[in-house]
């Protein structure tokens, strides 16, 4: 029985001022009654003491706007049914769900990874299958189906951060990322790029031809398209990865990126004037702008890109960084003078 195995306290805080909040400690020990909380239908007057006060139980009225983080997706599967005689997956979901609601743990980063890792012990102690399979409630209580854009956020950043909390390389982003760029969650784009790029070594790492043609596609479409798969409105904050460096000081984007821009325009020469379109866009999204402006800037270029290559072609006498920085100016001043000719043709 419940009763007999589990008995905990959930504690619950309002949505816009948690941090002032009142507590209310609810005991449950019945783990088809918390279950029903969390996928609970109906709709009871039943309100808590105070408006900054919200306890976790059954009769909690949801259609109050202010409590709007506790209402799950009206299709999720409950706990009892998800993990069916299985009391300790029950168990830890819930402690993961009491997590996301109370916003206890930040995003995972270099300076918070230890409530992560040290002070979520049970779900750390699971086996893979067994942490997955727990990711997947999360995702289907709180992420899919659910419509507002700060609920979903949040609990994709918290599935997030418990999968890099088991992560095998080295936690290399600082907080400041993460707060910078919590709008849409883009300090999760950002993370992606930089392990891509391997930021996790400081040293020169291994990225063989066969990785980066792995990687490129993955990196531009990073680049390119939001969590939700549309194009981004606003290019991601790449300027952020430039504060990390690796052991000789050099910025480990510029470092690493320039391999990728040197794959891309392998062969540039003898491409189509379509395929050389698509490898220039390529490197505009690499040097930080959108998909619509990549591909404004590129399209001017198709027919006098045998005279682009002579200017952008990468440069092995000068340093990795000195050759990025190169590239990007030329590409921009070259995309500034053709808007100026276009700008006087029109005017003449």
């Amino acid at each position: 029985m419940w009763a007999n195995l589990l008995s905990f306290t959930l504690l619950a805080l309002s949505f816009s001022a948690w941090s002032d909040a009142a507590i209310t400690p609810a005991i449950y020990t019945d783990g088809h009654e918390f279950s029903n909380y969390l996928t609970a239908p109906w709709v009871l007057k039943s309100h808590p003491s105070s408006p900054k006060t919200v306890a976790f139980h059954p009769r909690l009225d949801l259609s109050q706007g202010e409590y709007a983080h506790l209402m799950p997706n009206p299709d999720a599967i409950p706990l009892h049914e998800y993990f069916p005689e299985d009391l300790h997956l029950q168990k830890v979901a819930a402690d993961q769900a009491v997590l996301i609601t109370t916003r206890r743990n930040t995003p995972i980063s270099l300076e918070n990874w230890t409530p992560w890792i040290e002070g979520n012990v049970e779900y750390q102690g699971l086996e893979g299958r067994e942490k997955a399979k727990i990711r997947r409630w999360i995702k289907q209580y709180y992420v899919d189906g659910v419509e507002k854009r700060e609920i979903r956020d949040r609990a994709s950043a918290f599935i997030w951060s418990l999968k890099q909390a088991a992560r095998p390389d080295t936690i290399w982003w600082a907080k400041s990322l993460v707060d910078k760029n919590s709008k849409n969650n883009e300090f999760i784009d950002l993370v992606a790029i930089g392990d891509y790029l391997k930021f996790y070594d400081t040293a020169e790492p291994d990225m063989s031809d066969a990785y980066i043609k792995k990687v490129t596609p993955k990196i531009i479409k990073t680049l390119s398209l939001d969590r939700e798969l549309k194009p981004r409105r606003s290019a991601l904050n790449i300027g952020q990865l430039m504060e990390y460096r690796d052991n000789q000081g050099f910025m480990r984007y510029k470092e690493r990126m320039i391999v990728i821009i040197e794959d891309l325009l392998e062969g540039f020469p003898d491409k189509t004037d379509e395929e050389k379109q698509v490898i220039l866009q390529d490197i505009y999204l690499i040097f930080g702008s959108t998909l619509a402006e990549a591909r404004q800037k590129s399209i001017v270029f198709r027919d006098r890109s045998h005279l682009i290559f002579q200017r952008i072609d990468p440069n092995i006498e000068l340093s990795a960084e000195k050759d990025y920085d190169r590239i990007k100016n030329e590409l921009t001043s070259l995309a500034n003078l053709k808007s100026k000719l276009h700008f006087w043709q029109r005017s003449s």
